[in-house]
C-alpha cells in the first residue's frame, strides 16, 4: 500500500506531503488544478521517464519520494533479492532525483539503484491506468502468468506443476545426450592418440612411490666414487700394517692368561676385547660385500636417470603427479574401452529423450486445454462487467496460440494475451492499440476487479476511468472501483460525484496564485462535511445550491456495492 508521496519542486509544487491510507481513496479538483502532477510525481518515483521540463521554475532539481508498505511476502522483495539488493526494513521507500543538467538518480530505502531496478520493483507495487500504457496488464509478456492465477483450482495448478517438471526432465535428457555425443565424437577423432597414450604408460609401467626410489638410488649412484674411496680408506686403516683385528685377539690372548690371578678384575676387559674383534671383523667383511656392491657403473646411473626423467615428462603430460601415472592409465584404459559401447549409449539417450519429450508434449497439451477452458470463463466474466461500464458493444476475449518449438519452456508452449474490441465491425486487437483513454481505462477496471482475488496486492491508480460517462455508468464504476478497495488500496482521480461519494478517504487538489503571481498547488484531505460540499460543487458548478448539498448527502449515504 502506498502510505506516503512528498514532492519538491515538482512543475507547480514547491513543497507537498501527502500521507494516504488503505481503501478507496480519491482526488478531485477543478480541470486544471494540477492532479495529473501527483501521478507524474508517483510515476517518477516508480521509474518512469523524467525530464529536467519537470522541475519547476527557479529550481535546480526535483526530488519525488513515494512510501509503501508491502508484506515481506510481497513479490516486490522477491525481485529485490533477484538483484541482490539487500533490503532489512518492513517499508520500502523510493526516491528519484533530476537535476537541471539533466543527471537522474534513483534510491531504494536511501540506496542508490538503477532506474530500471526502480521500474521493476515499482511495478511490483503499484498499476497508473490512464497514464502509462506499458505497465502492468498493458504488457502482454504478463498475460500468461495473469492467466495461470486465475486458474486457481487445484487440478489447474497440478498441470502446470507437471508441465514444469516434464519439462526440466526433457530439458536434462536433452543436455546428456548432447555432452555425450560431443565426448565420443572427441574421443573418436583423438582414439590414435589414446592408444598411443596409453601403450606409452604400459612400456614403462609406473608404480607407486617409484620416483622417491629412484631418486634415492640416483644419489647414491652419484656418490658411489666418493662413498667406495672412503670405504677403501678405512678398510686400509683397519687391516694394513698393523692389522686390527690381529692385534685385539693377541691382547685378548695376553690377558686370558694372567685372568685367573686378577681376581675377576680382567673378566669384562677381556669380553671387551672379544666384542671388539668380532665387530672388526664385521665391519671389514661389510666394507668387502658393500664396496662389491657399489662399484662405479656410469650405465646403471644412467638408466635410472633416464627412467626418473621418463616419468616426470609423462607426468607434466598427462597434467598428474607420478604416483597417479599408474591410476592414469587405468582411466585411459577404460575410457577406451568405454568408446566401444559410446554408441549404444547414445541410442538410449536419444530414446530417453524422445520419451521425455513425448511426456512434455502431454503435459503441455493438458495445460494448454485447461487454459483454454479458464479463458473462456475469463472472457465471460470480463464481458459481463463491461455492460454496466457504457462499453456494451464491446468484446474482450483472451487469445492462446501455439509458440514455435524454440521458445517453448516450463510453462508450456502457449503464448496468451488479452485482445478487445470497442465495436462489432472492429476486429480484437492488443487492448492498449483498439481503446481510447477512457475505454482503456474502463477495460482495465473490468478486468481487475475480475481478478482481483488473483493478483498480489498492489496500489490501482485510475486517472479519470469515469471520463464521459455519468448517471448509471459513473455509478457502475465507482461500485467497482469500491470492490476493488476492499482487498487492495485504489487511488482515483475523478471528476465524477457519483465516484467521490464512495471514497474511504478524500482530498481535494486545488491551484491557487500568491500576492507575487505564483502559481501553486495544494492538496487537502476532507472531512465529510469538507467531502460533502466538494461532492455539491462538482454537482452544481462554482454556485453550490442547497438541492446540490442535498444532492450530495444523498450519493454519500447511499449503499456501496
Amino acid at each position: 500500500m502506498l502510505t506516503g508521496l512528498s514532492i519538491r519542486d515538482l512543475v507547480l509544487i514547491d513543497k507537498l506531503n501527502v500521507r494516504f491510507a488503505p481503501g478507496l481513496c480519491v482526488l478531485t479538483g477543478e480541470t486544471g488544478a494540477g492532479k495529473s502532477i501527483l501521478l507524474d510525481a508517483l510515476g517518477l518515483a516508480l521509474g518512469s521517464r523524467g525530464d529536467i521540463a519537470f522541475i519547476r521554475q527557479g529550481a535546480e532539481s526535483l526530488n519525488v519520494t513515494a512510501e509503501f508498505d508491502p508484506p515481506r511476502s510481497h513479490p516486490a522483495f522477491a525481485v529485490l533479492d533477484k538483484h541482490n539488493f539487500a533490503i532489512d526494513e518492513d517499508v520500502l521507500i523510493f526516491r528519484r532525483t533530476i537535476t537541471s543538467d539533466g543527471r537522474s538518480r534513483a534510491y531504494i530505502n536511501d540506496q542508490s539503484c538503477s532506474i530500471g531496478l526502480l521500474r521493476s520493483v515499482g511495478a511490483c507495487l503499484a498499476e497508473i491506468h490512464g497514464q502509462f500504457e506499458a505497465q502492468g496488464l498493458m504488457q502482454a509478456s504478463t498475460h500468461l502468468a495473469v492467466l495461470d492465477n486465475y486458474m486457481t483450482n487445484q487440478k489447474s495448478q497440478g498441470y502446470e506443476n507437471t508441465c514444469t517438471i516434464t519439462w526440466t526432465s526433457w530439458q536434462d535428457a536433452t543436455k546428456r545426450l548432447l555432452d555425450v555425443q560431443k565426448a565420443y565424437s572427441s574421443a573418436i577423432e583423438d582414439e590414435e592418440f589414446l592408444r598411443a597414450d596409453i601403450k606409452e604408460l604400459e612400456v614403462l609401467s609406473p608404480q607407486v612411490g617409484e620416483e622417491k626410489d629412484l631418486g634415492a638410488k640416483r644419489a647414491l649412484l652419484r656418490s658411489s666414487e666418493q662413498i667406495l674411496s672412503a670405504m677403501e680408506e678405512a678398510r686400509l686403516a683397519i687391516s694394513e700394517t698393523v692389522p686390527l683385528e690381529n692385534a685385539l685377539q693377541q691382547a685378548q690372548k695376553a690377558l686370558q692368561k694372567v685372568a685367573h690371578l686378577a681376581d675377576g678384575q680382567l673378566d669384562n676387559i677381556c669380553a671387551a676385547l672379544e666384542r671388539a674383534a668380532i665387530e672388526t671383523d664385521e665391519a671389514l667383511t661389510g666394507l668387502v660385500n658393500t664396496h662389491s656392491n657399489l662399484t662405479v657403473d656410469p650405465a646403471r646411473l644412467e638408466r635410472t636417470e633416464e627412467r626418473l626423467f621418463e616419468l616426470r615428462r609423462l607426468s607434466r603430460k598427462h597434467k598428474v603427479p607420478i604416483d597417479e601415472l599408474s591410476a592414469k592409465l587405468v582411466a585411459l584404459s577404460e575410457q577406451l574401452t568405454a568408446m566401444h559401447f559410446g554408441e549404444q549409449e547414445i541410442e538410449r539417450l536419444r530414446d530417453q529423450v524422445r520419451s521425455t519429450r513425448k511426456s512434455f508434449v502431454a503435459a503441455a497439451e493438458t495445460l494448454t486445454n485447461s487454459r483454454m477452458k479458464a479463458a473462456k470463463g475469463l472472457d465471460q466474466k470480463v464481458t459481463k462487467e463491461l455492460l454496466p461500464l457504457k462499453l456494451e458493444a464491446a468484446t474482450f476475449r483472451t487469445m492462446i496460440t501455439p509458440l514455435a518449438e524454440s521458445a517453448w519452456g516450463p510453462g508450456g508452449v502457449d503464448k496468451v494475451s488479452f485482445e478487445v474490441s470497442t465495436n462489432p465491425d472492429i476486429t480484437p486487437g492488443p487492448l492498449n492499440k483498439i481503446a481510447s483513454g477512457g475505454e482503456l481505462a474502463r477495460f482495465m477496471l473490468a478486468l481487475k476487479v475480475v481478478l482481483a482475488r488473483t493478483q498480489p496486492e498492489t496500489t490501482m491508480v485510475f486517472d479519470e476511468v469515469d471520463a464521459g460517462v455519468g448517471g448509471s455508468t459513473a455509478n457502475a464504476v465507482g461500485a467497482r472501483l469500491a470492490r476493488l478497495a476492499r482487498k487492495s488500496q485504489v487511488l482515483v482521480i475523478t471528476h465524477s460525484p457519483q465516484v467521490a461519494a464512495l471514497a474511504n478517504h478524500h482530498w481535494r487538489v486545488v491551484k491557487t496564485t500568491n500576492d507575487k503571481g505564483a502559481t501553486a498547488v495544494e492538496i487537502t484531505p476532507l472531512t465529510d462535511k469538507g467531502s460533502r460540499e466538494e461532492i455539491a460543487r462538482m454537482l452544481a458548478g462554482a454556485n453550490i445550491t442547497k438541492e446540490a448539498r442535498a444532492a450530495a448527502t444523498s450519493l454519500m449515504s447511499g449503499t456501496k456495492e
